[in-house]
């Protein structure tokens, strides 16, 4: 009778046993799938008024990558950072924001620094994104709506003296954060 009653207690402990093991990795695992999937997740939400992101591509081809950095706020508006490397080794890359929109609907921006990247370098550009009615910007919500933007940007390469080189490249940061 003993034997019985050691024996069914360990077996239940191994079935415990198991089972722990069992439910912490698939809690793993989906958080894993979370990271890769998006690698994309802000990295830090704690922080009010910033999300920050790591390796979201919006481009790339041979000559330019542009990276989704962060979404922040200031008193007057909601501002997305992105990150321009020039992959070419013999021309500088002219770098606009051609057209931005949330969901449909258009929306202003004002790109605030020089639209330059040098060669085989990297910039960020950092736009605020406003609505605007007609007679006055209206700000966003909620740094929530920029998951939402996307648009087109147009990249020109060449020299002080002629462009080479031009073509326009569209994102989405919902199918980026996918």
């Amino acid at each position: 009778m003993k034997k019985t009653i050691k024996l069914t207690a360990l077996v239940l402990s191994l079935i415990m046993m198991l089972c722990f093991a069992a439910c912490s990795n698939s809690s793993n695992t989906a958080n894993n799938e979370k990271t890769d999937s998006a690698s994309a997740e802000s990295t830090d939400k704690s922080n009010d008024g910033v999300v920050e992101f790591n390796d979201v591509t919006l481009y790339e081809d041979e000559n330019t990558k542009i990276q989704l950095v962060k979404f922040y706020e200031e008193p007057e508006n909601k501002f997305v950072v992105f990150k321009v490397y020039n992959k070419k080794t013999d021309y500088d890359e002219n770098f606009h924001a051609h057209e931005f929109y949330l969901g449909d609907e258009g929306v202003n921006y004002h790109n605030t620094q020089s639209s330059m990247v040098a060669t085989g370098k990297l910039k960020e550009f950092r736009y605020p994104i406003y609505n605007n009615d007609g007679s006055q910007k209206i700000q966003l919500e909620s740094l929530d709506e920029l998951y939402k933007l996307n648009g087109r940007f147009y990249m020109s390469f060449g020299d002080d003296k002629y462009i080479y080189d031009s073509y326009r490249a569209n994102f989405s940061i919902e199918e980026a954060l996918q």
